[in-house]
């Protein structure tokens, strides 16, 4: 016969010890929490400082980058009707192209292809403006709100509206640029198209509207927004109405 000794811990001494390490440890925690939560928004703003004295020297060098002959040139650059005959001819090139290989479904095409343009700078242009401009509300160079505004040349007394993060310029000229890109997909394209869009948003630097990181942050968003209709466009062209039965060579290219 065997003899089973069951001895029980005593409870109350351990539930004693246990409660009274338990605040210890959450103090301890609470307190490391916090110096880790001091420490990264302490990092986040130099990090935040860097970048806008980056940028800030970086605008101020492209700005200074003037000349009075030059003014005029790149006020007409920044506004809009003077590249109405670029989009006309644009338009044309793309009616072409899908007119040669599509037949009568080529005008279609066409006109869904200039619903899904404006569709990707519609997108851009209200992310920019509506959306994240409210959030950030940073100053544009020239605005007297900015620190360095006494250092801005501008055109005219052009200073823009109040903010400029990000550039609405840039994202609409990305979206314009990454869509006919992809659309045509020749040297030629790319080319002229990325110095089309690079141009226009020197004009905002050298017009003091805007930073550089005010036109990288549209450019991506515009970019981004160009290459989502681009997609929507070749989904679409797959629909019966827009059908490549109607190519009159038998191929399947979108």
């Amino acid at each position: 016969m065997f003899l089973t000794i069951v001895v029980k811990p005593a409870s109350g001494a351990a539930d004693e010890k246990g409660s009274a390490v338990e605040p210890e440890q959450r103090l301890r925690a609470g307190a490391i929490y916090r110096r880790i939560e001091r420490y990264c928004k302490k990092t986040t703003r130099l990090m935040l400082e860097t970048l806008q004295s980056i940028d800030s020297e970086v605008f101020l060098a492209l700005n200074g980058l003037h000349a009075d002959w030059l003014d005029g040139i790149m006020k007409g650059i920044s506004g809009k009707w003077i590249w109405v005959p670029f989009y006309v001819v644009l338009l044309v090139l793309v009616w072409r192209r899908n007119n040669s290989r599509y037949a009568s479904a080529g005008l279609r095409r066409t006109l869904l292809c200039l619903v899904c343009i404006a569709l990707a700078i519609t997108l851009a242009d209200q992310i920019c403006a509506s959306v994240l401009r409210p959030i950030f509300c940073r100053p544009r160079p020239a605005n007297a709100d900015s620190p360095i505004h006494e250092l801005v040349h501008v055109v005219n007394n052009y200073r823009g509206g109040h903010y400029g993060f990000p550039s609405c310029h840039a994202a609409n000229s990305f979206a314009l640029a990454v869509f006919i890109i992809l659309f045509f997909r020749t040297r030629l394209a790319l080319w002229g198209m990325l110095a089309w869009a690079v141009l226009l948003c020197y004009s905002r630097i050298y017009l003091g509207v805007h930073y550089p990181g005010d036109l990288l942050t549209g450019a991506a968003i515009g970019a981004s927004a160009g290459a989502v209709c681009y997609w929507l466009y070749t989904r679409a062209c797959r629909l019966k109405i827009f059908s490549v039965d109607n190519n009159k060579n038998g191929n399947a290219a979108v």
